[in-house]
Order: structure tokens, then C-alpha cells, then sequence
């Protein structure tokens, strides 16, 4: 995708290395913020600035890393972690080389502004409250619901046997709900007395357990709320586990018109970035 003067002003790209140390980001954001004549003139002109990450997803480190942005900047950013292929690589790219264990981030000065959606397709599978009371944070993995093991506690929800629940991690993943919104978490693997996830859950956490529904209707109505305009852009950050849903259930083409519909580009991410790490979503940034 080309971005031309009259949808976005100016860009600033930076590069930050070695994620998985846990970096101090407040000074890469104040030299972020005078390129474009420092954090006053954001704050006055907020709605047209906005931010872009893409993570290097073999560190891990995206939980943390959003955290302490937030703390750095008042800026959103939103973006997305990059999937392995088939040899395994993860990569980012910048300035000319191609990274591991980095993040890109850019912050664009709009011409006329932007609006930002997340649609996850999760609903509300069961009202009850599961409180994460034993977790490994770092290395992502759940051990525990209400102080019982985790699986034990899934297949009591789903009613199914604790053996199956391998079978319903994509389709009925975790979410932390507050108030309307959904931010999904979705189980990965079976793995050492735990189930490791695909963004971690820290201890003190509530979820609900999540069904999924139709992601090209789901998609339709998020789109058709947001933007009531001409874009002059679209970008679109889709979890892989969507991408396959779509194409396990033959839904590429109609999925595929809703974005046609729109100048705009994707990516089948492994985990979105939206106020923190989530999954089974996609963000959309949407340039006025």
C-alpha cells in the first residue's frame, strides 16, 4: 500500500530490538513525539495521530511491551504479531533489513484523521465468571480456574470430557469482557500439567468462555457502523486462526468483497494489538 500527502502528512519509524529484555520505551516515544515537534502538538492535534506495531512474535513479549507503550505514550497504537512460515522464521521489516526479536513502530501524522475498529466474531458463551488463580505469565501457559485445574474447569463449562477440549480452543476461546467490549485469549496446547495460550492471562484475571460466530456477518456490521465515508485507506490486522475459519468454512470470496469495497491491505497476524495483546480478532485501521 502507497500513502500519499493527502491521507497521511508524515511518518516516524523506529525499531526496537531485543523486546523479550523488557525495555524502557519512554525514551524512544519522546524522540518519536519531536519528530513531529514534540507531545504538546500530538495532544492538541490527537485525532489525526496515530500509531502502528508489528511484533516479531518468537520473543513473547507482546503483553509487556504494550503495557509499558501505554505507559510511554497516549497514543494508540494498534497492529499486529507476525506468523511463522513454513521454515519457521518470524519476521518485521524496516529501513531496509528484516528483524527477529523486534518491534516496528510508526506513528503517522494524518491528513484528515482516522477511526480504529476491532471486531473479534466472539459472543458470550457462558455468563460464568472463571477467576485465573495460577499462571505463568511469561511463558503464557494457564494452570488454573477458581483454584482447579484449568482443563478440568473448560470441559465442566463446555460439558464435554476433559479429553475433547483440545477439540474447542479455537471455537470456544476465553475473553476478558468489559462491559461491551471482548478481548479474546485462545488456548494453544496441552502442556505441562497446564494449557498454554496464544496471549497470556495474568493471575487475578475474570473470563468468560466465548463461542464464535459468523466472522464475514460479524465483519459486514463492524465495517458498515464504522466507515460511512470514502476511505482512503483500510488496514486490516486478521488473526490467522480467522484466516483459517475462513477458509475451512469457504468464506474467502464473500470475506474478501467486504474489504474490496475499499482501497485497504491485510495481514494474517499471530495476535493483534489493541489497547494490549489479544487474539482472534481483527483490528482495523482506517485512514480518513
Amino acid at each position: 500500500m502507497a500513502m500519499d500527502a493527502g491521507s497521511v502528512e508524515d511518518v516516524c519509524v523506529q525499531v526496537v530490538e531485543n523486546i523479550g529484555a523488557e525495555l524502557e520505551l519512554r525514551d524512544v516515544l519522546n524522540g518519536m513525539h519531536a519528530h513531529f515537534g514534540g507531545a504538546d502538538e500530538i495532544l492538541a492535534n490527537f485525532e489525526r495521530y496515530v500509531g502502528i506495531v508489528l511484533f516479531e512474535s518468537s520473543a513473547k513479549a507482546e503483553e509487556i511491551f504494550m503495557d509499558r507503550l501505554g505507559t510511554a505514550t497516549d497514543l494508540l497504537f494498534v497492529g499486529g504479531s507476525s506468523s511463522a512460515a513454513d521454515g519457521g522464521k518470524s519476521l518485521v521489516y524496516a529501513n531496509g533489513r528484516s528483524y527477529t526479536g523486534a518491534a516496528v513502530l510508526a506513528i503517522l501524522k494524518t491528513t484528515n484523521g482516522y477511526d480504529v475498529l476491532k471486531t473479534q466474531s466472539a459472543h458470550i458463551f457462558s455468563e460464568r465468571k472463571l477467576a485465573v488463580t495460577k499462571s505463568d505469565l511469561h511463558n503464557r501457559i494457564l494452570y488454573e480456574f477458581d483454584h482447579r485445574p484449568c482443563g478440568e474447569v473448560y470441559a465442566e463449562v463446555l460439558g464435554v470430557g476433559q479429553d475433547e477440549i483440545q477439540n474447542y480452543f479455537v471455537c470456544n476461546p476465553l475473553g476478558v469482557v468489559a462491559g461491551e467490549e471482548i478481548f479474546v485469549r485462545t488456548f494453544n496446547q496441552i502442556q505441562d500439567g497446564g494449557i498454554t495460550l496464544h496471549c497470556g492471562l495474568p493471575e487475578g484475571t475474570e473470563i468468560n468462555v466465548l463461542k464464535i460466530g459468523d466472522i464475514v456477518d460479524d465483519t459486514r456490521k463492524a465495517l458498515d457502523e464504522a466507515i460511512s465515508y470514502e476511505p482512503a485507506g483500510v488496514i486490516n490486522f486478521n488473526c490467522l486462526y480467522r484466516t483459517l475459519e475462513i477458509l475451512n468454512k469457504d468464506q474467502v470470496e464473500p470475506y474478501c468483497a467486504l474489504f474490496g469495497r475499499y482501497p485497504s491491505i491485510g495481514f494474517s497476524t499471530n495476535g493483534e494489538a489493541f489497547f494490549g495483546h489479544i487474539n482472534e480478532t481483527s483490528t482495523v485501521l482506517v485512514i480518513k
